[in-house]
């Protein structure tokens, strides 16, 4: 009986209509969620994004927004500490492991794998944080920028290739989902 509320639930919730107060997850058609992740609450994916195996959106208590062409990787954690809610810009990659709490992203932004950023981080347009690093509550990049560390720090200013890698990633998680829709 569990099982079968369950796939009831996530069958309503993936693919749901466009009321705006909704309570229940809303993805766009051209969005790709892995059937295990688990979305829970208002959470809101664009277009041409993808959220992969094991990841964990609960938006319970403020709502969390994914832009368009953004990748979401395996066993990442988004949740919101305030009804501020967590938002991730356009062509954003968050790498595996990483966990998003309560802070937001901006667009064109390439997080790596297992960084950790607290409540009320910014991070910036057009910036790379490197794997493993932290975002302790508050921190606020530059925009173009790369960071690195625990506590993060900036390294440099964004390069021409930096810009490239960015795009690219942003791009090659598109086509990938494409192979599991």
């Amino acid at each position: 009986m569990l099982r079968k509320l369950k796939e009831s639930f996530f069958s309503a919730s993936r693919k749901s209509g466009s009321s705006t107060d909704s309570p229940y997850p809303r993805i766009d058609d051209s969005a790709w969620v892995a059937p295990d992740a688990v979305l829970i609450g208002d959470v809101e994916i664009g277009e041409n994004s993808s959220v992969w195996p094991g990841t964990v959106i609960r938006a319970d208590i403020g709502k969390v927004v994914i832009g368009k062409n953004t990748n979401i990787q395996d066993n990442v954690v988004i949740h919101p500490n305030s009804k501020n809610g967590v938002r991730i810009g356009d062509n954003v990659t968050v790498a595996h492991g990483t966990v998003l709490d309560g802070c937001d992203v901006d667009d064109n932004a390439l997080i790596g794998i297992n960084v950790t950023a607290l409540h009320h981080s910014k991070i910036r347009r057009n910036n790379i944080i490197g794997a493993g690093s932290l975002l302790p509550p508050g921190t606020e990049t530059e925009p173009n920028s790369v960071y690195s560390g625990s506590p993060v720090e900036k390294v440099r200013e964004l390069q021409d290739q930096d810009r490239e890698v960015t795009e690219k990633m942003a791009r090659s998680y598109i086509s990938l989902k494409g192979e599991y829709q």
